[in-house]
């Protein structure tokens, strides 16, 4: 299947920075491959419905500066998550508003 990219970057809006998630919404399918990429920070991946990657409960992954790659196994749906950025200034990651994940259906 395919690889889905997200990115997480410090941003600044004149003189206050933050961290965004591009993009802030993203389509998927099962099987596809979420890659979140960290830039300049660790953080921490928050996913409510665990089931979107497979698992039986929810489960914060801790994940320093690189890449995590996460196979999708939910069905389909929306799944909000959040991103709890360590770095300067720490805080969650905006993508509009929460980032989220959306499962479309299958060919």
């Amino acid at each position: 299947m395919a690889r889905k990219e997200v990115t997480i970057t410090r941003e600044q809006d004149n003189e206050k920075f933050f961290w965004k998630v591009y993009p802030g919404e993203r389509h998927a399918q099962k099987g596809d491959t979420i890659c979140l990429t960290v830039v300049g920070t660790d953080a921490v991946l928050l996913v409510p419905k665990e089931k979107l990657f497979g698992r039986q409960q929810r489960r914060d992954v801790d994940m320093p500066p690189g890449t995590l790659e996460l196979e999708v196994k939910g069905e389909e749906g929306k799944y909000p998550y959040a991103i709890f950025c360590m770095g300067d200034p720490a805080g969650f990651a905006v993508g509009g508003s929460n980032p989220i994940i959306i499962i479309d259906p299958g060919p």
